[in-house]
């Protein structure tokens, strides 16, 4: 029998005899016959039950011969032998690998295999078969023989255990780089390989070379590694100059080198660093100087371009002098002006174009000064914070400038230090000016806010000091605020020490109780509720009392609970006397309402009163009423009706507990209609009078009576059920937007049956988390502040009670106020000369919403690579370009960034030629100029051909002499008629033919018509113009992050207002999906842009299309061309 390597076989042995054999299994060993031994059972060798031998995982060394004997003790035994024969298909040593070999040279792809003769080899590229090529060769060697060349796609040999296939490439390039795969089969299997050629060659330029440090006399570079070509990168080497040299190299494996070079000893060197750095530091620079730098990189292949050239100068020296003259004043809570002098002429080592301002709480001497940088131009003398002015000619030196320290905390003493900065570095801190912030209301709440009962009618509350970092200001005292839990109006009182005694309070009452703290400024928070009880006291009488005969010795009484308890009821006090005079005195526990007196001394009329009594003492005796005793009892009801408040999904009891003799017949009528009659299962009387109604509704609100009457009387009871429900949701609208609040409006509906305990209002920023602010009852609208300039916002409002929270308003969606920085004018913006240019931003209007920062790149027109030379958050100060290039052609990009995005507006300017000339002419392409005779030969050809086209049409119109009209006959009309049929069955059939596929959106072009009928006299495609205008006045920027643009903002130009109904107030329902852009016929233009979802398949339905023209949503501008 026959195996495959790697396989599970089994040999069977079949054998049977009684007593039951036994088997034996035995292996030859070696060549000879007769030589078996016995095998052993282990993990790959396992007899089974019906005697069968398994061999699991079979290799090359289980062939052979196997011999199973059968013996049982009676007669000779039995044997039978097996050959088995185990087969290998193919198995490579590894699955993957990789081989590397640089452009030109050879590379050879291994795929060495095990496995049985004969064997079939096949080579692929990127799943492709490779087919004859001078480049490809095919080798096969193995283990003792020597290789030699076959046929690509061959059959190879049977010789050796271990095959070499090799497939060589030669002059490599490239384009013979990725995955390579040999596929190898014999006869009983195939395996693969794969192989991955990495083509090595000379490494990428460096990129992004920049400074990151920078002195008077060093420079510390650092760029971003390049691609290594497939070859690890040795080494990189730099190369500079000054701006007025030409290219130098320093030369020296050292990376540091020795300050005290001169521009002489480093002419000639090298400097280089290896292979793994990102960072080099040039040393023994000039101060002030201008320098080219480029940087290359080497692997073992070579050495790779040079990049881009990186201009850049060192700094000078640092002011020697502080300004003096500090002054610090509080302006508000939160932020000091300060004033200073600048240093001393002699000091300032250069102009000062800029101030250091740093300040710290004082009382830290270990907390570092927080440092705002103001800069300072000539064309700018003052800013929303920045203030320059001068003193009158004295021998003082002039005041220089104010600044306004903002964001600082409330009440809290700072110290401030002035710095001057040059364009070679800041100076040293002036002397220490203190100021102390204005008061603020609190931040805080009172922390640790205690309550315990005085008396029935008192509380004591007590809390602790307001710490000074959260009083922000001089604490004058504080406020209570409270009110029995679940109340909605609330007491207060003010007082000035950390306790406070709350009096005239109702017994056994839940107070919710909060305070808080307040300066001259206003109120800081409120605490957490605390809960706190008051004492008991004595009760009030029972709500009621009623009393009926059951015979001449015998009355029952009855009573409601009392409806002030003050406390819990212990128990009840009835008193009777009889008209003999005698009275009697009953005590029966507080859970009872019901009692019945036996009359020893005969009846006649009885008096009744009852009290109530709790642990501290008795109450009042309810007012007497009087009872006749008769020989007959009547029908009457013992159990009290009234109005009766349940929450809603709960089950509710009605009692209707009856005496008579005889007993009395029963009815429980819902507003005057028995309950007999109703269908609901819900509500149910039961034998013991008590009518039962599970799980309420509001609809169960009703008048539920109960009938009682026997021949001697009758009696009725009413239940009043009111079935309270979470309150409805309100009727929301937003009444006022600022740019960072919203106002918003509501009007509650129904209460649900309880007094309402507030209302949450949820809203979050478009893309945000949700939030909540909870108001109080009595509000009927809210301002939500803290909210972004210029953004949308999703909200809603619930009611809640007692009974729980409401289902929840419409969502609304609201924009606060703002919008994009708006785009001005450009003239007179950009100022130039031969290498300098100045960009003032001072008049941009920023939409609304405060700008945040402004970015700032410029490139010279002809090429692709921005540069970005500023991003700051003081629009007011010119941004200067330096080291231009004369005679040139230059764009300035500006972005103005805010919270509801941005905007940006290119700037294009020239600079002037050297020695006064003209400035260069305008740049149409790289280095290509309007002058130049590549472009005028061209202009000046092509409007000779044009001119030459109208006078010929002109020439060929006049001498076209017309043609007699005919009159249409009956012929001419059938041929006209048909030959109009037959063009409107090709047409139909030409557009018939279209299929569009169901997997595919087209965002900004509508669908091609699918009637005849469809098609209109003009062309009706669209393009999305609005894009690229947008892209006109926005291209694409490598320095600006821009923010990405909803579907609904796709037609919007840049800068324009948002008008999207999405923003506006009152809007209700789901994201709005744009409508169709015309109305048309049923066949209407179908357009997916701008639904629901982005995943949505078009569909091609005419009822759809038609469809879109019922959802209230906004028409998109389109245009038609």
């Amino acid at each position: 029998m026959s195996a495959i390597s790697g396989k599970d076989v089994i040999i069977p042995c079949q054998t049977e005899g009684y007593p039951p054999p036994s088997i034996t299994w035995r292996k030859a060993q070696g060549s000879s016959v007769g030589n078996y031994q016995n095998l052993m059972v282990g993990s790959n060798l396992h007899q089974l039950p019906n005697s069968s031998l398994l061999l699991t995982s079979v290799t090359k060394e289980a062939q052979g011969k196997y011999l199973c004997e059968a013996t049982n003790g009676i007669g000779a035994g039995l044997s039978k032998v097996i050959q088995v024969n185990v087969y290998a298909p193919p198995q490579f040593t590894a699955d993957h690998e990789n081989v590397s070999v640089g452009t030109g040279g050879s590379a050879t792809l291994r795929c060495p295999v095990t496995g049985d003769q004969p064997m079939e080899v096949k080579w692929y590229k990127e799943g492709h078969t490779i087919n004859g090529n001078y480049r490809y060769s095919l080798r096969e060697s193995s283990v003792g023989i020597g290789g030699r060349r076959v046929s690509i796609g061959g059959d190879v040999s049977t010789d050796g255990a271990l095959r070499v296939f090799q497939l060589v490439v030669s002059s490599v390039s490239r384009e013979d780089r990725g995955e390579y795969s040999c596929s190898v089969k014999n006869a009983h299997g195939q395996a693969m390989r794969t192989l991955l050629l990495l083509v090595q060659e000379p490494p990428d330029l460096p990129r992004s070379l920049r400074v990151v440090e920078k002195s008077s006399r060093s420079l510390k570079l650092a760029w971003n590694p390049p691609m290594d070509g497939n070859s690890p990168i040795t080494k990189y080497s730099l190369k500079y100059s000054k701006q007025d040299d030409g290219w130098y190299k320093q030369s020296s494996k050292k990376m540091d080198l020795s300050r005290g070079s001169n521009d002489n000893s480093v002419r000639d060197q090298d400097l280089m660093v290896g292979g793994s750095a990102t960072e080099i530091l040039v040393e023994g620079l000039i101060p002030a100087q201008q320098y080219l730098f480029t940087m290359f990189a080497h692997n073992a292949i070579g050495t790779s371009r040079p990049s881009e050239a990186l201009q850049v100068s060192t700094k000078g020296e640092a002011p020697g002098g502080p300004p003096h003259s500090v002054k610090a004043i509080p302006l508000s809570s939160r932020s000091l002006e300060v004033h200073w002098a600048p240093p001393d002429s002699s000091l300032q080592h250069g102009e000062i174009n800029a101030y250091m301002v740093g300040y710290k709480q004082a009382g830290f001497p270990s907390e570092e000064y927080e440092f705002e940088k103001i800069e300072l131009s000539t064309s700018v003398l003052s800013s929303t914070e920045l203030l320059i002015t001068t003193s009158p000619a004295s021998s003082a030196p002039p005041l220089c400038c104010t600044f306004i320290i903002k964001k600082l905390l409330p009440y809290t003493a700072y110290q401030v230090v002035v710095k001057a900065v040059n364009s070679e570095g800041i100076g040293p801190p002036s002397a220490v000016a203190s100021a102390t912030t204005k008061e603020d209301a609190p931040s805080a709440a009172p922390p640790g806010v205690k309550c315990s009962p005085m008396t029935a009618h008192s509380i004591l509350v007590t809390w602790d000091d307001l710490p000074p970092s959260h009083a922000r200001g001089k604490l004058l005292g504080y406020r209570v605020r409270y009110s029995p839990q679940n109340k909605v109006i609330s007491k207060g009182e003010t007082t000035s020490s950390v306790n406070v005694a709350l009096r005239n309070l109702q017994p056994f009452t839940n107070y919710s109780i909060q305070i808080t703290s307040f300066t001259l400024i206003g109120d800081g928070p409120y605490s957490d509720h605390i809960i706190c009880t008051t004492e008991e006291d004595v009760p009030s009488a029972p709500g009621g009392l009623k009393a009926w005969t059951l015979g001449r010795d015998a009355i029952v009484v009855s009573w409601k609970p009392p409806p002030r308890p003050n406390g819990i009821i212990t128990s009840y006090t009835i008193i009777t006397i009889t008209t003999a005079g005698f009275p009697k005195k009953s005590v029966v526990r507080g859970v009872i309402l019901r009692h019945t007196v036996n009359l020893a001394h005969g009846g006649g009329n009885v008096q009744v009163k009852v009290s109530a009594s709790t642990s501290v003492g008795e109450g009042p005796f309810s007012t007497p009423i009087t009872v006749a005793t008769t020989d007959t009892v009547p029908g009457r009801i013992i159990s009290w009706g009234g109005i009766q408040a349940v929450h809603w999904k709960t089950d509710v009891i009605l009692h209707c507990e009856m005496i008579g003799d005889p007993t009395p017949s029963r009815v429980w009528l819902r507003d005057g209609v028995p309950t007999t009659k109703n269908t609901d299962r819900r509500i149910s009387s039961y034998p013991d009078g008590n009518l039962i109604v599970r799980d309420v509704k509001k609809d169960d609100s009703a008048n539920y009576s109960c009938n009682a009457e026997n021949i001697h009387g009758k009696d009725s009871i009413t239940y009043v059920l009111q079935v309270q429900v979470p309150p409805d949701p309100p009727i929301v609208h937003a009444t006022q937007s600022g740019s960072t609040s919203l106002t918003v409006s509501w009007k509650t509906g129904f209460n649900g049956g309880s007094p309402l305990l507030g209302l949450t209002i949820s809203y979050k920023r478009k893309y945000g988390e949700w939030q909540e602010a909870t108001v109080p009852p009595t509000l009927s609208s809210h301002q939500i502040q803290g909210l972004v300039c210029g953004n949308h916002y999703h909200l809603y409002v619930k009611a809640f009670n007692k009974v729980g929270e409401g289902r929840a308003s419409e969502s609304i969606h609201a924009q606060t106020a703002g919008g994009v920085p708006l785009l001005r004018d450009h003239a007179a913006t950009v100022t130039s000369n031969t290498t300098w240019a100045s960009i003032n931003m001072v008049e941009w209007n920023d939409g609304g919403c405060p700008i945040t920062h402004y970015t700032v790149a410029f490139k010279q027109v002809g090429t692709d690579s921005w540069i970005l030379v500023s991003e700051r958050e003081d629009g007011s100060l010119p941004v200067k370009l330096i080291g231009l290039r004369p005679s040139s052609s230059y764009i300035v990009r500006v972005t103005a960034h805010n919270s509801a995005g941005s905007i940006a507006q290119d700037y294009p300017f020239s600079t002037t030629a050297l020695h006064g000339e003209l400035s260069a002419p305008a740049l149409v392409g790289n280095n290509v100029h309007l002058t130049d005779v590549r472009i005028i030969l061209p202009i000046l050809a092509s409007s000779l051909a044009f001119l030459a086209s109208i006078v010929t049409v002109c020439v060929c119109v006049k001498k076209k002499t017309p043609k007699p009209h005919k009159l249409p006959t009956a012929s001419n009309n059938n041929d006209t008629k048909s030959s109009h049929g037959e063009n409107i069955k090709q047409s139909e059939q030409l557009y018939g033919t279209i299929k569009k596929s169901p997997h595919q959106d087209y965002p900004t072009f509508d669908r091609i018509p699918e009637y005849s009928e469809d098609i209109y006299p003009y062309a009706t495609f669209q393009l999305n113009n609005q894009q690229q205008n947008r892209s006109r006045h926005q291209p694409p920027s490598i320095y600006n992050n821009y923010q990405p643009i909803p579907y609904k903002e796709a037609y919007r130009q840049p800068g324009s207002k948002n008008n999207d109904p999405y923003g506006k107030v009152g809007v209700r329902g789901r994201h709005p999906t744009p409508c169709p852009r015309s109305i048309k016929s049923e066949s209407e233009e179908y357009d997916t842009y701008g639904s629901d979802s982005e995943t949505e398949q078009p569909v091609s339905s005419r009822t759809e299309s038609s469809n879109q023209l019922d959802h209230d949503r906004p028409h998109l501008p389109h245009h038609r061309i």
